[in-house]
């Protein structure tokens, strides 16, 4: 019966992999007929890819076959893309010892963590994946400096890849990260972040004195947050006005939990795209709230770059957004509708796409072929 079952897996994972080399080879077929030149090394790479990496390289050469913009050096920059991967992230060793009023944790990367006994949980950063833990540099700081989240599952392999996933997308994002784990449980060591949370900001009494450039610049900053994923075709997966930190006009974007691939698809097949998770958390339900006071009179300019923004969010990708905004901050002094609506033509209503906006999901995507 053994011997059966293990004849039987082996026999799919022969089937599996059959499915997956005559996949890579039609696309490999595709794009020789559209007269791209398919090295060897090309080839090979193509034909080592797994099953998901081969169905977005496939969307993508659809896609911009659809937009006309396929030649050989979008190939190379899909190929590239595609096959990218972020640096191994490695469990940190650590070393624990128990202090009269806590707690200090050294990891082999050298970083120290002190633990105080007291009013340690920080319940407003409990999500569904873990509850945060103030660390510090020092046992008698009174600031911390690191975050230390305690995901919510037991010690298990499952909970030891997801934080050495979030580790590695905390990284790209230009934030030290670590993660270790202890008999009972896996935790995650990262920089604190100072700041309100959206959410927190726009119901301050400080925001009501803020003005539409500081307003503009909170959200260009958190779309620059967002760039270093896009850019690289992954997603943060989580975006919503609890995970957006704002300290004067800088932002940081938090809880890298659930970041991954761009190509999530949803049960229509469509790209998933973070410009989604942006409308439906951030711009939907405080965008309103957000540029209040400039909506209560469209005919302003500042209202109506507001809206326009708004508007083209579904459409545009997350770098036409920041292209726009940052170009709106730079022509802020004399703005007029005139040269608003200039703007909005050559960054989020353009209709000359390029390969960056095909591959970056400005337009709504194809759907896979079902065969």
């Amino acid at each position: 019966m053994v011997i059966e079952m293990r004849s039987a897996r082996k026999a799919a994972s022969v089937n599996q992999q059959e499915v997956v080399t005559g996949q890579g080879l039609r696309i490999i077929a595709k794009l020789k007929q559209n007269l791209i030149n398919v090295t060897d090394e090309d080839a090979g790479k193509i034909l080592h890819l797994s099953q998901k990496r081969l169905n977005r390289l496939s969307l993508l050469v659809n896609n911009l076959l659809q937009h006309k913009l396929l030649d050989q050096e979008s190939f190379e920059k899909t190929l590239s893309l595609v096959s990218l991967k972020l640096p191994a992230v490695n469990e940190s060793a650590h070393t624990k010892v128990n202090l009269q009023k806590g707690k200090k944790v050294t990891l082999d990367s050298g970083v120290t963590v002190f633990f105080k006994n007291q009013k340690n949980i920080i319940e407003d950063f409990s999500g569904s994946y873990g509850k945060v833990i103030r660390g510090y540099a020092k046992p008698d700081d009174r600031e911390p400096t690191w975050a230390v989240k305690k995901l919510f599952r037991t010690k298990s392999p499952k909970a030891i890849k997801n934080a050495r996933r979030e580790v590695k997308y905390l990284r790209h994002a230009g934030i030290n990260a670590f993660f270790y784990t202890t008999k009972y449980s896996v935790k995650i060591v990262m920089d604190w972040q100072n700041g309100l949370t959206l959410e927190d900001l726009v119901k301050s009494t400080e925001f009501e004195s803020y003005s539409f450039a500081r307003k503009l610049k909170i959200l260009s900053a958190l779309f620059s947050e967002l760039l270093p994923l896009n850019d690289i075709l992954r997603v943060h997966g989580d975006v919503h006005d609890g995970n957006v930190m704002v300290d004067g006009d800088k932002v940081v974007l938090i809880d890298y939990g659930q970041a991954g691939s761009a190509f999530k698809l949803k049960p229509d097949d469509q790209l998933y795209k973070d410009n989604d998770k942006i409308i439906d958390y951030v711009i939907r339900k405080q965008y309103g709230l957000f540029f209040k006071r400039e909506w209560e009179d469209l005919a302003r300019v500042e209202g109506m770059a507001a809206k326009l923004l708004h508007d083209a969010m579904r459409t545009c990708s997350i770098a036409q957004a920041h292209a726009y905004c940052k170009m709106l901050l730079a022509n802020l002094d004399g703005l007029n509708h005139a040269k608003l609506h200039e703007i909005a033509k050559v960054t989020i209503n353009r209709s000359n796409l390029t390969v960056d906006d095909v591959l970056h999901g400005s337009e709504r995507p194809l759907t896979f072929a079902r065969k």
